[in-house]
Protein backbone atom coordinates (compact mmCIF):
# COMPACT_ATOMS: atom_id res chain seq x y z
CA UNK A 1 0.00 0.00 0.00
CA UNK A 2 0.99 3.21 -0.85
CA UNK A 3 2.06 6.13 1.59
CA UNK A 4 -0.58 8.36 1.70
CA UNK A 5 -3.79 6.48 0.67
CA UNK A 6 -4.86 5.30 4.36
CA UNK A 7 -3.99 4.40 7.65
CA UNK A 8 -2.58 0.86 8.09
CA UNK A 9 -3.33 -1.13 10.97
CA UNK A 10 0.18 -1.69 11.62
CA UNK A 11 0.39 2.12 12.09
CA UNK A 12 -2.22 2.31 14.28
CA UNK A 13 -1.47 -0.65 16.17
CA UNK A 14 2.23 1.04 16.66
CA UNK A 15 0.20 4.27 17.18
CA UNK A 16 -1.50 2.52 20.17
CA UNK A 17 1.48 1.22 21.56
CA UNK A 18 3.09 4.51 21.59
CA UNK A 19 0.34 6.03 23.20
CA UNK A 20 -0.73 3.27 25.29
CA UNK A 21 -1.50 5.09 28.53
CA UNK A 22 -3.45 7.79 27.07
CA UNK A 23 -5.61 5.15 25.11
CA UNK A 24 -6.30 3.41 28.98
CA UNK A 25 -7.10 7.34 30.55
CA UNK A 26 -9.06 8.06 27.15
CA UNK A 27 -11.17 4.87 27.45
CA UNK A 28 -12.06 5.38 31.06
CA UNK A 29 -13.06 9.10 30.92
CA UNK A 30 -14.99 8.29 27.71
CA UNK A 31 -16.57 5.22 29.60
CA UNK A 32 -17.57 7.12 32.81
CA UNK A 33 -19.10 10.07 30.31
CA UNK A 34 -21.36 7.64 28.55
CA UNK A 35 -22.39 5.89 31.82
CA UNK A 36 -23.58 8.41 33.64
CA UNK A 37 -25.09 10.03 30.59
CA UNK A 38 -27.13 6.76 30.55
CA UNK A 39 -27.65 6.73 34.50
CA UNK A 40 -28.40 10.31 34.84
CA UNK A 41 -29.69 11.52 31.62
CA UNK A 42 -31.23 8.85 29.50
CA UNK A 43 -32.44 6.69 32.45
CA UNK A 44 -34.35 9.14 33.85
CA UNK A 45 -36.13 10.45 30.76
CA UNK A 46 -37.03 6.65 29.58
CA UNK A 47 -37.47 4.39 32.65
CA UNK A 48 -40.00 4.02 35.57
CA UNK A 49 -40.71 3.12 39.07
CA UNK A 50 -43.17 0.51 40.15
CA UNK A 51 -44.44 -0.54 43.21
CA UNK A 52 -47.01 -2.60 43.92
CA UNK A 53 -48.95 -3.48 47.09
CA UNK A 54 -52.49 -4.45 48.66
CA UNK A 55 -54.59 -2.27 51.55
CA UNK A 56 -56.21 -3.64 54.44
CA UNK A 57 -57.99 -2.73 57.36
CA UNK A 58 -61.25 -3.76 59.40
CA UNK A 59 -63.94 -4.95 56.33
CA UNK A 60 -62.03 -2.97 53.56
CA UNK A 61 -63.42 -5.69 50.84
CA UNK A 62 -66.83 -3.62 51.09
CA UNK A 63 -65.23 -0.72 48.88
CA UNK A 64 -65.97 1.35 52.00
CA UNK A 65 -64.14 3.39 54.82
CA UNK A 66 -65.22 3.25 58.19
CA UNK A 67 -67.21 6.36 57.72
CA UNK A 68 -69.24 4.54 54.99
CA UNK A 69 -67.65 6.94 52.54
CA UNK A 70 -66.91 4.92 48.87
CA UNK A 71 -63.29 3.76 48.30
CA UNK A 72 -62.10 4.82 45.17
CA UNK A 73 -58.52 3.45 44.49
CA UNK A 74 -57.60 6.27 41.79
CA UNK A 75 -57.84 8.62 44.76
CA UNK A 76 -54.76 6.96 46.25
CA UNK A 77 -52.56 9.06 43.06
CA UNK A 78 -55.02 12.15 43.31
CA UNK A 79 -53.38 15.70 43.58
CA UNK A 80 -54.43 15.55 47.29
CA UNK A 81 -52.99 12.25 47.90
CA UNK A 82 -49.71 13.60 45.98
CA UNK A 83 -49.25 16.92 48.01
CA UNK A 84 -50.32 14.88 51.33
CA UNK A 85 -47.17 12.36 50.76
CA UNK A 86 -44.66 15.31 49.81
CA UNK A 87 -45.53 16.81 53.39
CA UNK A 88 -45.15 13.71 55.26
CA UNK A 89 -41.31 14.13 54.97
CA UNK A 90 -38.83 16.14 54.49
CA UNK A 91 -36.94 14.16 51.85
CA UNK A 92 -39.72 14.90 50.16
CA UNK A 93 -39.24 18.14 49.54
CA UNK A 94 -37.79 18.16 46.05
CA UNK A 95 -40.28 16.30 44.25
CA UNK A 96 -42.11 18.19 42.05
CA UNK A 97 -45.75 16.66 42.85
CA UNK A 98 -47.96 19.71 40.99
CA UNK A 99 -45.80 18.63 37.66
CA UNK A 100 -46.03 14.98 38.77
CA UNK A 101 -50.08 14.81 38.83
CA UNK A 102 -50.68 17.69 35.58
CA UNK A 103 -48.48 15.61 33.30
CA UNK A 104 -49.44 12.51 34.45
CA UNK A 105 -46.27 11.68 35.33
CA UNK A 106 -47.41 9.02 37.30
CA UNK A 107 -50.26 5.85 37.40
CA UNK A 108 -51.98 2.91 38.89
CA UNK A 109 -53.69 -0.09 37.69
CA UNK A 110 -55.78 -2.84 39.95
CA UNK A 111 -55.76 -6.54 39.19
CA UNK A 112 -58.06 -8.94 41.65
CA UNK A 113 -56.00 -11.41 43.13
CA UNK A 114 -58.60 -14.14 43.09
CA UNK A 115 -62.22 -15.16 43.27
CA UNK A 116 -62.94 -14.14 46.49
CA UNK A 117 -62.55 -10.10 47.22
CA UNK A 118 -62.74 -10.93 51.66
CA UNK A 119 -59.87 -13.30 51.21
CA UNK A 120 -57.91 -11.87 47.97
CA UNK A 121 -58.11 -8.30 47.81
CA UNK A 122 -57.22 -6.29 45.02
CA UNK A 123 -53.62 -5.31 44.32
CA UNK A 124 -52.99 -2.02 43.28
CA UNK A 125 -49.77 -1.00 41.24
CA UNK A 126 -48.77 2.53 40.86
CA UNK A 127 -45.89 3.52 38.58
CA UNK A 128 -44.41 6.64 37.85
CA UNK A 129 -41.40 7.93 36.08
CA UNK A 130 -38.19 8.37 37.34
CA UNK A 131 -37.45 11.26 36.35
CA UNK A 132 -38.93 12.66 39.07
CA UNK A 133 -37.07 11.19 41.33
CA UNK A 134 -33.06 11.09 42.33
CA UNK A 135 -32.94 7.05 42.47
CA UNK A 136 -34.82 4.26 42.99
CA UNK A 137 -34.40 4.47 46.85
CA UNK A 138 -35.92 8.26 46.62
CA UNK A 139 -38.77 6.69 44.41
CA UNK A 140 -39.78 3.75 47.08
CA UNK A 141 -39.71 6.03 49.63
CA UNK A 142 -42.09 8.06 48.33
CA UNK A 143 -44.37 5.62 46.60
CA UNK A 144 -44.96 4.01 49.81
CA UNK A 145 -45.92 6.92 52.17
CA UNK A 146 -47.93 7.84 48.97
CA UNK A 147 -49.84 4.05 49.34
CA UNK A 148 -49.64 4.35 53.16
CA UNK A 149 -51.71 7.54 52.97
CA UNK A 150 -55.35 5.39 52.33
CA UNK A 151 -54.28 3.63 55.39
CA UNK A 152 -53.81 6.72 57.47
CA UNK A 153 -57.43 8.09 56.13
CA UNK A 154 -59.31 4.67 56.91
CA UNK A 155 -57.83 5.05 60.58
CA UNK A 156 -58.48 8.91 60.76
CA UNK A 157 -61.85 8.53 59.73
CA UNK A 158 -62.64 5.53 62.18
CA UNK A 159 -61.54 8.18 65.03
CA UNK A 160 -64.23 10.49 63.69
CA UNK A 161 -67.07 8.34 63.27
CA UNK A 162 -69.54 8.51 66.21
CA UNK A 163 -72.08 5.84 67.34
CA UNK A 164 -73.98 8.45 69.87
CA UNK A 165 -77.31 9.69 69.50
CA UNK A 166 -77.04 13.56 69.59
CA UNK A 167 -78.70 15.01 72.72
CA UNK A 168 -81.02 17.90 71.48
CA UNK A 169 -82.82 15.13 68.89
CA UNK A 170 -83.00 12.74 71.35
CA UNK A 171 -85.00 15.51 73.92
CA UNK A 172 -87.08 17.06 71.44
CA UNK A 173 -88.68 13.73 70.56
CA UNK A 174 -91.67 12.62 71.80
CA UNK A 175 -91.62 9.97 74.40
CA UNK A 176 -92.87 6.87 72.09
CA UNK A 177 -90.01 8.14 69.81
CA UNK A 178 -87.31 8.11 72.45
CA UNK A 179 -87.92 4.29 73.12
CA UNK A 180 -87.51 3.70 69.60
CA UNK A 181 -84.40 5.71 69.38
CA UNK A 182 -83.14 3.68 72.14
CA UNK A 183 -84.25 0.55 71.10
CA UNK A 184 -82.39 1.60 67.27
CA UNK A 185 -79.35 2.61 68.94
CA UNK A 186 -79.01 -0.57 70.64
CA UNK A 187 -79.84 -2.46 67.95
CA UNK A 188 -76.79 -0.70 65.82
CA UNK A 189 -74.16 -1.37 68.45
CA UNK A 190 -74.75 -4.73 68.48
CA UNK A 191 -74.42 -4.55 64.60
CA UNK A 192 -71.76 -3.44 64.71
CA UNK A 193 -69.94 -5.98 67.30
CA UNK A 194 -71.56 -8.89 65.11
CA UNK A 195 -69.86 -7.03 62.21
CA UNK A 196 -66.19 -7.25 63.72
CA UNK A 197 -66.79 -11.00 65.22
CA UNK A 198 -67.59 -12.12 62.09
CA UNK A 199 -64.83 -10.28 60.47
CA UNK A 200 -62.05 -11.92 63.11
CA UNK A 201 -63.67 -13.70 66.03
CA UNK A 202 -65.51 -13.26 69.82
CA UNK A 203 -62.28 -13.91 71.21
CA UNK A 204 -60.29 -11.31 69.25
CA UNK A 205 -59.17 -8.67 71.70
CA UNK A 206 -59.39 -5.00 71.74
CA UNK A 207 -59.75 -2.11 74.02
CA UNK A 208 -58.81 -4.58 76.95
CA UNK A 209 -61.48 -7.26 76.24
CA UNK A 210 -62.59 -9.70 74.17
CA UNK A 211 -65.00 -8.89 71.37
CA UNK A 212 -67.67 -10.95 72.54
CA UNK A 213 -67.11 -9.71 76.30
CA UNK A 214 -67.49 -6.32 74.66
CA UNK A 215 -70.70 -6.88 73.17
CA UNK A 216 -72.39 -8.70 75.79
CA UNK A 217 -71.78 -5.78 77.77
CA UNK A 218 -73.93 -3.71 75.52
CA UNK A 219 -76.48 -6.00 75.23
CA UNK A 220 -77.66 -6.38 79.06
CA UNK A 221 -78.64 -2.56 78.82
CA UNK A 222 -82.11 -1.72 78.26
CA UNK A 223 -82.85 -5.23 77.97
CA UNK A 224 -86.52 -6.65 77.30
CA UNK A 225 -88.00 -6.51 80.62
CA UNK A 226 -86.88 -2.75 80.96
CA UNK A 227 -87.83 -2.17 77.58
CA UNK A 228 -91.32 -3.49 78.03
CA UNK A 229 -91.92 -2.16 81.30
CA UNK A 230 -91.37 1.37 80.04
CA UNK A 231 -93.40 0.56 77.28
CA UNK A 232 -96.40 -0.43 79.33
CA UNK A 233 -96.11 2.34 81.89
CA UNK A 234 -96.33 4.74 78.93
CA UNK A 235 -98.71 3.20 77.09
CA UNK A 236 -100.75 3.55 80.59
CA UNK A 237 -100.34 6.73 81.50
CA UNK A 238 -100.16 8.56 78.86
CA UNK A 239 -97.12 10.45 79.53
CA UNK A 240 -96.28 13.71 77.96
CA UNK A 241 -93.20 15.87 78.54
CA UNK A 242 -93.48 18.72 81.37
CA UNK A 243 -94.30 21.35 78.94
CA UNK A 244 -97.17 19.85 77.23
CA UNK A 245 -98.41 18.49 81.10
CA UNK A 246 -101.00 20.72 81.82
CA UNK A 247 -102.79 20.91 78.25
CA UNK A 248 -102.72 17.24 78.09
CA UNK A 249 -104.64 17.58 81.66
CA UNK A 250 -106.65 19.84 80.29
CA UNK A 251 -107.82 18.04 76.92
CA UNK A 252 -108.39 14.73 79.68
CA UNK A 253 -110.57 16.49 82.26
CA UNK A 254 -112.61 18.03 78.98
CA UNK A 255 -112.94 14.19 77.62
CA UNK A 256 -114.25 13.41 80.78
CA UNK A 257 -117.15 16.26 81.46
CA UNK A 258 -118.00 15.41 77.46
CA UNK A 259 -118.39 11.44 78.59
CA UNK A 260 -120.17 11.82 81.69
CA UNK A 261 -122.75 14.54 79.87
CA UNK A 262 -123.44 11.38 77.28
CA UNK A 263 -123.39 9.05 79.62
CA UNK A 264 -126.51 11.01 81.45
CA UNK A 265 -128.00 11.10 78.05
CA UNK A 266 -127.50 7.80 77.45
CA UNK A 267 -129.12 6.82 80.66
CA UNK A 268 -132.07 8.88 80.09
CA UNK A 269 -132.81 7.36 76.62
CA UNK A 270 -132.44 4.01 77.84
CA UNK A 271 -135.22 4.76 80.75
CA UNK A 272 -137.82 6.16 78.41
CA UNK A 273 -137.23 3.01 75.77
CA UNK A 274 -140.53 0.50 77.24
CA UNK A 275 -138.50 -2.52 75.25
CA UNK A 276 -135.13 -2.23 77.33
CA UNK A 277 -135.13 -6.17 77.70
CA UNK A 278 -135.70 -7.31 73.95
CA UNK A 279 -132.62 -7.52 71.34
CA UNK A 280 -131.73 -7.69 68.12
CA UNK A 281 -132.53 -11.21 67.54
CA UNK A 282 -135.32 -10.89 68.87
CA UNK A 283 -137.09 -8.73 66.16
CA UNK A 284 -139.98 -10.08 64.41
CA UNK A 285 -138.69 -10.79 61.06
CA UNK A 286 -141.73 -9.19 59.66
CA UNK A 287 -141.09 -6.07 61.25
CA UNK A 288 -139.90 -3.63 58.50
CA UNK A 289 -136.67 -1.41 58.87
CA UNK A 290 -139.30 1.47 58.93
CA UNK A 291 -140.85 0.08 62.41
CA UNK A 292 -137.37 0.28 64.61
CA UNK A 293 -136.92 4.15 64.76
CA UNK A 294 -134.67 4.11 67.83
CA UNK A 295 -130.84 2.93 68.73
CA UNK A 296 -131.20 -0.77 70.29
CA UNK A 297 -130.57 -0.58 73.87
CA UNK A 298 -127.81 -3.39 73.58
CA UNK A 299 -125.94 -0.58 71.46
CA UNK A 300 -126.60 2.18 73.80
CA UNK A 301 -125.07 -0.34 76.77
CA UNK A 302 -122.15 -0.99 74.80
CA UNK A 303 -121.50 2.69 74.59
CA UNK A 304 -121.87 3.32 77.85
CA UNK A 305 -119.69 0.92 78.92
CA UNK A 306 -117.32 1.72 76.87
CA UNK A 307 -117.94 5.87 78.45
CA UNK A 308 -117.58 4.36 82.13
CA UNK A 309 -114.53 2.54 80.93
CA UNK A 310 -112.76 5.53 79.17
CA UNK A 311 -113.84 8.25 81.92
CA UNK A 312 -111.84 5.15 84.58
CA UNK A 313 -109.10 5.43 82.09
CA UNK A 314 -108.65 9.37 82.65
CA UNK A 315 -109.33 9.32 86.02
CA UNK A 316 -106.34 7.16 86.49
CA UNK A 317 -104.25 9.09 84.04
CA UNK A 318 -104.80 11.99 85.49
CA UNK A 319 -103.91 10.32 88.75
CA UNK A 320 -100.81 9.50 87.19
CA UNK A 321 -100.22 12.74 85.08
CA UNK A 322 -97.91 14.40 87.80
CA UNK A 323 -95.24 16.97 87.51
CA UNK A 324 -93.17 14.07 89.86
CA UNK A 325 -94.23 11.28 87.98
CA UNK A 326 -93.47 12.60 84.72
CA UNK A 327 -90.33 13.72 85.80
CA UNK A 328 -89.49 10.00 87.13
CA UNK A 329 -89.96 8.66 83.91
CA UNK A 330 -88.26 10.75 81.97
CA UNK A 331 -85.15 10.14 84.13
CA UNK A 332 -85.23 6.77 83.45
CA UNK A 333 -85.36 7.30 79.80
CA UNK A 334 -82.19 9.94 80.61
CA UNK A 335 -80.81 6.83 82.68
CA UNK A 336 -81.05 4.53 79.46
CA UNK A 337 -79.76 7.60 77.05
CA UNK A 338 -76.82 7.74 79.04
CA UNK A 339 -75.68 4.10 79.30
CA UNK A 340 -76.02 3.74 75.83
CA UNK A 341 -74.26 6.69 75.08
CA UNK A 342 -71.37 5.21 76.94
CA UNK A 343 -71.45 2.21 75.02
CA UNK A 344 -71.57 4.12 72.13
CA UNK A 345 -68.03 5.39 72.91
CA UNK A 346 -66.69 2.54 73.77
CA UNK A 347 -67.72 1.09 70.30
CA UNK A 348 -65.99 3.90 68.91
CA UNK A 349 -62.70 2.70 71.36
CA UNK A 350 -63.39 -0.70 70.22
CA UNK A 351 -62.95 0.57 66.50
CA UNK A 352 -60.07 2.84 66.58
CA UNK A 353 -58.23 0.09 67.96
CA UNK A 354 -59.45 -2.39 65.22
CA UNK A 355 -58.57 0.03 62.84
CA UNK A 356 -54.89 0.43 64.13
CA UNK A 357 -54.16 -2.42 64.67
CA UNK A 358 -55.63 -4.58 61.36
CA UNK A 359 -54.68 -1.58 58.81
CA UNK A 360 -51.84 -2.05 56.63
CA UNK A 361 -49.89 -1.91 53.36
CA UNK A 362 -48.52 -5.18 52.36
CA UNK A 363 -45.77 -4.80 49.33
CA UNK A 364 -45.21 -7.51 47.01
CA UNK A 365 -40.96 -6.02 46.93
CA UNK A 366 -39.29 -3.97 49.53
CA UNK A 367 -37.83 -1.63 46.99
CA UNK A 368 -39.88 0.06 43.78
CA UNK A 369 -39.18 -1.76 40.19
CA UNK A 370 -37.02 0.23 37.75
CA UNK A 371 -38.58 -0.71 33.90
CA UNK A 372 -37.16 0.57 30.80
CA UNK A 373 -33.94 2.10 30.00
CA UNK A 374 -30.17 0.84 30.43
CA UNK A 375 -28.83 -1.48 33.36
CA UNK A 376 -25.67 0.00 34.84
CA UNK A 377 -23.81 -3.43 33.65
CA UNK A 378 -24.98 -3.33 30.11
CA UNK A 379 -23.97 0.19 30.49
CA UNK A 380 -20.75 -0.27 31.40
CA UNK A 381 -19.97 -3.46 29.36
CA UNK A 382 -20.91 -0.97 26.26
CA UNK A 383 -19.55 2.19 27.12
CA UNK A 384 -16.58 0.38 27.46
CA UNK A 385 -16.44 -1.10 24.46
CA UNK A 386 -17.21 2.08 22.53
CA UNK A 387 -14.81 4.34 24.35
CA UNK A 388 -12.39 1.98 23.35
CA UNK A 389 -13.05 1.64 19.78
CA UNK A 390 -13.18 5.53 19.88
CA UNK A 391 -10.28 6.12 21.88
CA UNK A 392 -8.25 4.00 19.42
CA UNK A 393 -10.06 5.65 16.50
CA UNK A 394 -9.06 9.41 18.54
CA UNK A 395 -5.54 8.36 19.40
CA UNK A 396 -5.25 6.78 15.57
CA UNK A 397 -6.23 9.92 13.67
CA UNK A 398 -3.85 12.07 15.62
CA UNK A 399 -0.63 9.95 16.50
CA UNK A 400 -0.20 8.14 12.46
CA UNK A 401 0.24 11.26 10.97
CA UNK A 402 2.68 12.67 13.31
CA UNK A 403 4.23 8.79 12.13
CA UNK A 404 4.04 9.26 9.54
CA UNK A 405 5.91 13.04 8.86
CA UNK A 406 8.73 11.59 11.63
CA UNK A 407 9.32 8.33 8.78
CA UNK A 408 9.07 11.61 5.95
CA UNK A 409 11.45 13.31 7.95
CA UNK A 410 14.15 10.78 8.50
CA UNK A 411 13.94 9.57 5.16
CA UNK A 412 14.51 13.22 3.49
CA UNK A 413 17.53 13.65 6.15
CA UNK A 414 19.96 11.78 4.25
CA UNK A 415 19.41 13.02 1.15
CA UNK A 416 19.74 16.79 2.38
CA UNK A 417 22.92 15.90 3.74
CA UNK A 418 24.42 14.44 0.38
CA UNK A 419 23.02 17.64 -1.26
CA UNK A 420 24.45 19.66 1.40
CA UNK A 421 28.16 17.99 1.36
CA UNK A 422 27.72 17.99 -2.61
CA UNK A 423 27.19 21.80 -2.50
CA UNK A 424 30.30 22.29 0.17
CA UNK A 425 32.84 20.70 -2.20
Amino acid sequence: MEEGTGITFGEIWSALKRRLWQLLALTAALTALIVLGIVFLYNPMKSTYSLTFTLSYPNSASGKYPDGTPFYYQEIISAEALASAKSSDARFSRINVDKLSEKDGISISAEQTGSDVALFPEKYTVTAEASYFSGKTSATEFLKALAYRTVLNAVGKARSVSYTLEKTAFENADYDDRLELLLRQKSDLLAKYDEWIELYSGNYSAAGRTLFNHRAETDVLFGAAQQESLANELETNGYVPLEMLEAQRSALEAEKRENEAKIEEIKRAMQELPAASFTVSEISSSASASDITVQQPLDLSETLAALLVRNVQIDSRLNALTEENVKAFEASLSAVYEKLQEAANKVQAVGIALFEAESGVHYETSQAVERGGIGIAFAAIGGLLLSLFLACFIIGCIEVPKQRKRRAQAAEAPAAAEEKAGQGE
